[in-house]
């Protein structure tokens, strides 16, 4: 805010640290700063930054067991992502938006979701994001009964991350 770097910048910043102030245990704070985030994007009309602030914003009202509206805001992050066809922008809000329909018990579509979040993510040869989603997907599995295939998914994820040296979120 001080240095006056523009609109999109802030909002940038506003998202990333209302995620890191999610993984310090502070998500009213980090709800406040994505909502401004947001609020930023849509005056700018930045799609792009408007389509990852919303995904954070859903992500940081799941946690908080918003699960109506934080299925709005990703269902309209996808949307965008899904107009602007960029894959790895795509990719995000759908896994996050299959952990909501996991949580509200539609393992079917949670699982269909993120199995095409998994697809983008391998597409882009990202690594981080995969070990992710391969976890999401483990949990649907693992409580749709099938515990070895669900073993053998939280296995792949987690050799990504040692492969790439990142922590379990």
């Amino acid at each position: 805010r001080e240095l006056g770097g523009g609109q999109a910048g802030l909002a940038h910043a506003l998202w990333v640290l209302g995620m890191e102030m999610l993984a310090r245990g502070e998500p009213a704070v980090a709800r406040s700063l994505a909502e401004e985030s947001v609020q930023i994007f849509r005056t700018i009309g930045d799609e792009f930054g408007l389509s990852i602030s919303l995904a954070n914003l859903g992500a940081i009202v799941l946690d908080q067991g918003n699960h109506a509206l934080a299925s709005s805001l990703l269902e309209e992050s996808v949307e965008i992502s899904r107009k602007a066809g960029d894959d790895w922008m795509l990719s995000l809000p759908l896994r996050n938006l299959g952990v909501v329909i996991f949580r509200q018990g539609d393992h079917d579509r949670a699982e269909a979701l993120i199995k095409e979040s998994l697809f983008l993510l391998r597409e882009l040869g990202d690594k981080l994001y995969t070990s992710r989603g391969l976890e999401c997907l483990a949990t649907v599995v693992s409580m749709r009964g099938d515990h070895g295939r669900a073993a053998r998914l939280f296995g792949a994820g987690e050799a990504l991350r040692e492969a790439i040296g990142a922590s379990v979120p």
